[in-house]
């Protein structure tokens, strides 16, 4: 959910440029060997995986794809590789495609990445004299610093490191710093905020006096202007830059503002036709730029508070991409159905629409595959959102009581998804409470709570059921907690292979009482770190979590939850400390909330510290004072939220 010191500018010391890619190839020597040794574009590079070793040791339906990565070009592609295997060791071969300047290699099976200790399998692309080409370490810095590479690889996100390689390709090759500046200057900005600002200025007044500038150039001069409050020069740019190009970027932009602003929706769709008509699009961005135009006309209409007519809905949703109205329809199904009891038929309906079109998405796409997603990733992409669509169909007709067609839908999403997803499960065991026999549902119910994969419905239909089948509650309890049991062991289990043991970071921050919490005098309890946001969708979406989690352990004075804010934009601390307090009363959560600090460079200090990328994300402390859990993410599902966080809680405090 899943973002984001001080020392002289100077070229990289010797340890820095050991950071090249060569390096990275000896690191994973044991478990994965190929030839050549430098490839090229064009070759063809056998390889060798050995499992053995891997968190993939046990698993036996691996699943190997290779990326060929460009950010200097923004050019990527990904194959899926289908080896011979005998024992542990898998073998194979690919080509690689021009443009490529790095090589990825992922092997995984299903949620299971071997990630290579946070180092990934990456390997340089070269040149014909055996350099590294162009680009290589400019991506592979992209990729280490942008959360890319922790996404698709598990990688370490490492901003420092992801500056010193782009810095060796940025000295290394003039040519192209056109393409590397705003990755390279954003790092600067970041990692060496003080020393960063005149060497960017100075970048800026350089290109200034060139005369012979691209839009884009004058629009990146003003923004860097305006990021060091140089609010005079970022005028002057932009007064240039509209000079120069008076149809430019800049204008359709504003032009679109305007449009997207107008209340009155028909005139809006009008003004969008004729805007459309005037500036026909050129390219896949000015495609994409229109849509959104339509779709922000469709999702006004939707969410505004007054009734929807479909008729009107399908007008403006006639407008923007089949994609994008499937999406708008399925988020306004699913909200339809469990806040408008008088909107189910028209849930149903539009519902009925975007799995139709999701179900012929997958059998045969029309949309074009993603750069980034490999065959088999992008029908396994097509398949969850089918699955995801079904399910909020599946919903929609349980309210019609249409619960036949309920349990074919929630079983298609529950099949995609293994039934690993309890919020799914949910879905199809309230549909088979009305239709299936005791017996049945016993069998497709029960090892959804032994696999630790059922939601609060799943549970309390098994239970229903059972106490019908037994005629009594306690041995219904019994026959639950047998269950739960097995299903706590394998929670446990998997859990175990996640816990850390890093020191955690010491801080001492002010709370909403105005009280100084320091995480050093609370050595000896479990620690819940919570990092969120007022603005944070996913951290209030799981709050209510939170606070059953907090509930259960109020009593243990050995478990303490401290909730840190961070990341806020606010103009004053008056207005932040407002906005937090108001939030927090509004709910009534019992939250211990602590205000991260900025240090010199205006960067929040603790969030930095902890390297969290992303919000919201918990660290789970234990009573020695390490960091034994991450969590990054939020969850609705409270129940789900509070058992697993339980268990961390448990395990942090043995």
């Amino acid at each position: 959910m899943i973002r984001f010191m001080k020392f002289n500018y100077m070229k990289p010391k010797k340890i820095l440029l050991a950071l090249s890619l060569i390096v990275s190839i000896a690191s994973f020597a044991q478990s994965f060997t190929y030839t050549p040794l430098k490839p090229k574009v064009g070759d063809k590079v056998s390889f060798t995986y050995n499992k053995s070793a891997t968190p993939l040791s046990q698993k036996n339906n691996l699943e190997f794809a290779v990326f060929f990565i460009n950010f200097l070009d923004n050019k990527h592609s990904v194959i899926d590789i289908i080896p011979s295997n005998k024992g542990n060791i898998y073998s194979g071969s690919f080509i690689i495609p021009a443009n490529a300047t790095l090589i990825a290699f992922s092997a995984k099976e299903g949620e299971v990445k071997d990630d290579n200790k946070k180092n990934g399998y990456i390997i340089a692309v070269y040149d014909k004299d055996g350099k590294e080409i162009i680009g290589a370490n400019y991506t592979l810095g992209s990729i280490v610093s942008n959360g890319f590479g922790e996404f698709y690889f598990g990688t370490e996100n490492n901003v420092e490191k992801g500056l010193a390689l782009i810095e060796k390709d940025w000295e290394a090759n003039s040519s192209s710093r056109s393409k590397m500046m705003g990755q390279y200057y954003n790092l600067l900005n970041r990692v060496k905020k003080k020393d960063a600002e005149p060497i960017i200025l100075k970048s800026m007044e350089t290109m200034e006096t060139t005369g012979n500038l691209t839009e884009n150039e004058y629009g990146l001069i003003s923004s860097y202007y305006t990021r060091f409050k140089l609010t005079d020069k970022s005028a002057t740019a932009q007064k240039i830059m509209k000079e120069k190009y008076p149809n430019g970027s800049w204008s359709k932009n504003a032009e679109r503002a305007t449009i997207n602003g107008i209340a009155d929706l028909d005139k809006r769709m009008i003004a969008i036709d004729e805007y459309i008509a005037k500036n026909p699009a050129k390219d896949d961005m000015d495609n994409a730029m229109n849509s959104r135009m339509y779709s922000s006309l469709l999702s006004t209409y939707a969410n505004n508070k007054a009734e929807v007519s479909i008729d009107k809905l399908e007008k403006y949703a006639t407008k923007t991409t089949p994609e994008n109205k499937a999406s708008i329809y399925n988020n306004l199904a699913w909200t339809w159905a469990y806040t408008k009891d008088t909107m189910y038929s028209q849930s149903e309906q539009l519902s009925s629409w975007t799995v139709k079109w999701a179900k012929q998405q997958l059998d045969a796409p029309t949309i074009v595959k993603p750069d980034l997603m490999s065959d088999k990733m992008w029908y396994d992409s097509r398949k969850s959102t089918y699955a995801m669509y079904t399910d909020t169909y599946a919903n929609a007709l349980f309210k019609l009581r249409d619960y036949s067609s309920s349990l074919k839908y929630a079983e298609i999403g529950g099949e995609i998804n293994k039934w690993g997803k309890p919020d799914y499960n949910d879905r199809y065991a309230q549909a088979a409470e009305k239709l299936l026999s005791n017996e049945k549902i016993i069998e497709k119910l029960s090892p959804m709570i032994a696999e630790n994969t059922a939601g609060k419905i799943t549970k309390d239909v098994l239970k229903n059921t059972l106490v019908k089948q037994t005629g009594s509650t306690a041995e219904a309890d019994k026959k639950m907690t047998a269950l739960a049991e097995a299903g706590n062991m394998k929670a446990k289990t998997e859990l175990a292979k996640k816990i850390m043991n890093e020191e955690a970071v010491d801080f001492n921050l002010k709370n909403m009482q105005g009280n100084n919490v320091r995480l050093a005098d609370l050595k000896g309890k479990v620690v819940v770190i919570d990092f969120w946001a007022t603005w944070c969708g996913p951290c209030k979406v799981s709050f209510p979590g939170m606070q059953k989690t907090i509930d259960k352990y109020k009593n243990r004075s050995d478990v303490a939850f401290v909730f840190i804010d961070t990341w806020e934009n606010q103009d004053t601390q008056e207005k932040r400390t407002k906005e937090v307090t108001e939030f927090i009363a509004s709910n009534k959560y019992t939250f211990n909330v602590l205000y991260d600090e900025k240090d010199e460079d205006g960067e929040y200090k603790v969030v930095k510290k902890y390297k969290v990328d992303g919000i919201p994300t918990k660290f789970i402390i234990g009573k020695d004072g390490k960091v034994k859990f991450k969590s990054v993410g939020g969850d609705a599902n409270a129940d789900k939220l509070m058992t697993e966080l339980s268990e961390m809680i448990e395990m942090a405090g043995n």
